[in-house]
């Protein structure tokens, strides 16, 4: 990758997910996408046409979202910690209040086997019930 490459996607990443948020809906407005096309990660992978109707049929069965429905209160902070580490747009503050608001979503559209790791580790870190869907 390029110098400019890498630096804008160490800019992207040190974002905090509010800054993420309003970045996301310039980049929409700008380019004139729909509001909601770079959910998931990829533009338009959401948004079946004629042509991709069946491949983002088959791609519902391996992707899901990890859901944090309860915690272990006497264990937030290693769960607010975790959680970081799995999203690391979220800043303390905004950790503390996604795990402060169950239930929540974690993750969106992310293959099964990832989201089985993440599950498995928001478990030991306390989580007492995550779902994935």
């Amino acid at each position: 990758m390029s110098n400019v490459t890498n630096d804008l996607v160490d800019k992207i990443l040190s974002l905090n997910l509010l800054e993420a948020s309003e970045l996301v809906k310039v980049l929409e407005e700008k380019i004139g996408l729909p509001a909601g096309s770079f959910v998931g990660g990829v533009v338009g992978a959401n948004a079946p046409t004629s042509d991709n109707a069946a491949s983002s049929a088959s791609q519902e069965k391996t992707e899901c979202k990890v859901v944090i429905k309860e915690i272990d209160a006497s264990k937030k902070m290693e769960i607010i910690r975790m959680v970081r580490k799995v999203n690391s747009t979220l800043g303390l503050k905004e950790a503390k209040e996604l795990v402060e608001s169950l239930p929540k979503d974690l993750t969106a559209n992310i293959p099964r086997d990832e989201a089985e790791k993440i599950k498995q580790q928001l478990i030991e870190a306390g989580a007492t019930k995550v779902e994935l869907e």
